[in-house]
């Protein structure tokens, strides 16, 4: 399968490639500053794979010219389904078990030079944001620290490990999207939306995680929450949901 990266030109009005076509599926994409990261399934990248011998194990970063692979390695045993960037550090996510040469369990930390294991979660990981001083994940997993602790989909990654939401969901986290002091968490779990939020106090996020009702067709799964702006809140904004292979706006 042959993919690619597009960026949208104001001056021309359309889509057009952002450099090479790659040979496989991308999962994720992130900016940190002005470099722009990529993950999935593929290990080569147009003319640049061919000219560098490189293998991208699905992960790569743009140059300003074209795809290139990152200095620490890319990931094997799985593919990438999430990225994050916070404090100089990209986060990815998914099903894999190594990354570079370092062994993980499905989650990791590359701070520009090496990678860092980061815990133990005994499902995918579908999502990853930064919010605050925290790292959070959602996915399939439902315990960590090889089955220490219960996490039930959502957990959040502080001093070494990773903690519980509240009491966590009943179902798959797809998607986890911070707007203003708030991480709206999204998936296919009976809520289909929560939300923690940080209170006027200064109270610790991810205490408390309560559902956000949305009007609307019903859906079983969302996988994507948007804004219209960055200041409004999905509920007035409006929100995409993917039942299946469908697209779904509620609320606008």
């Amino acid at each position: 399968m042959t993919g690619c990266v597009t960026r949208w030109d104001v001056a021309v009005g359309q889509w057009l490639p952002l450099g090479s076509p790659l040979e496989g599926v991308i999962n994720a994409a992130v900016r940190n500053a002005s470099t722009i990261y990529i993950g999935g399934r593929f290990t080569s990248v147009g003319e640049s794979s061919a000219a560098q011998g490189a293998d991208f194990e699905g992960l790569a970063r743009f140059d300003g010219f074209d795809w290139r692979p990152l200095e620490g390695g890319g990931v094997s045993g799985g593919d990438i389904r999430a990225m994050a960037v916070g404090s100089e550090n990209l986060y990815v996510g998914g099903s894999f078990v190594r990354v570079g040469n370092v062994e993980v369990t499905r989650v990791a930390r590359y701070d520009g030079v090496m990678w860092h294991k980061m815990g133990q979660l005994d499902g995918d990981v579908q999502a990853l944001s930064t919010f605050g001083e925290y790292v959070f994940a959602g996915g399939d997993f439902v315990t960590s620290s090889g089955g220490a602790n219960e996490v039930s989909h959502i957990a959040r990654f502080y001093a070494g490990f990773w903690q519980q939401l509240g009491t966590g969901v009943d179902g798959t986290v797809y998607v986890i999207t911070p707007i203003r002091d708030c991480l709206y968490i999204g998936g296919s779990m009976s809520q289909r939306v929560v939300r923690t939020c940080i209170g006027a106090a200064g109270s610790t996020v991810g205490d408390d995680l309560e559902a956000v009702e949305f009007e609307g067709a019903a859906v079983s799964t969302v996988r994507v929450i948007v804004a219209a702006t960055h200041d409004a809140p999905p509920t007035q904004a409006g929100t995409c949901v993917v039942p299946g292979a469908a697209c779904t706006h509620l609320n606008g």
